[in-house]
């Protein structure tokens, strides 16, 4: 269990994760994530991809907490939060000093919030606990992905292989 970061206001829940430029994990740092169920797609802070030295990955539309529409620069990371490590994660920056994991990484967890305790838990399967030292690897589908998923499904296929190393059906046409 987790207790709720109570120098904010109101009390909220807060995680540690690690941030890293995918190429260089040795580069990571280690910050204070808010998780926020609000939030399409996770954030981390401007002076984090600032000192990481990360490169815009493509520019999407984006409509904040205030409705006001905008275009910003997501920013591909590698992230590891509660036994779980997230490869070529898109997030964008916002002005604050701590991240904010949103639905896109927030929907492979249970989490279980208990407000009136200030206490949560979070893990990748009911069983698991936040002690485990095991680090699960996590794929998250790309934009391109979602929005086109015949192009996941075309990666996962082999010449001698069908789909998901099933093998191929006699007079089956891949190329």
């Amino acid at each position: 269990m987790w207790t709720y970061d109570q120098s904010v206001d109101p009390p909220a829940p807060f995680v540690d994760i690690r941030v890293s430029p995918p190429l260089y994990p040795a580069l990571g740092q280690s910050l204070q994530a808010k998780l926020d169920t609000a939030a399409d797609i996770s954030c981390v802070p401007s002076y984090l991809v600032d000192q990481l030295g990360l490169l815009p990955a493509r520019a999407i539309p984006a409509e904040g907490y205030d409705s006001v529409q905008t275009v910003v620069n997501t920013y591909t990371i590698t992230l590891e939060v509660a036994a779980a490590r997230f490869r070529n994660l898109e997030v964008v920056s916002i002005p604050e000093k701590y991240a904010l994991l949103g639905r896109d990484v927030l929907n492979f967890f249970y989490v279980q919030l208990n407000g009136p305790d200030l206490t949560f838990d979070m893990s990748i399967s009911p069983q698991v606990t936040r002690d485990s030292s095991e680090i699960n690897e996590l794929s998250v589908a790309t934009h391109d992905e979602r929005r086109y998923p015949h192009r996941a499904l075309a990666r996962r296929r082999s010449p001698d292989r069908g789909v998901q190393g099933q093998p191929r059906s006699p007079g089956s046409n891949f190329k």
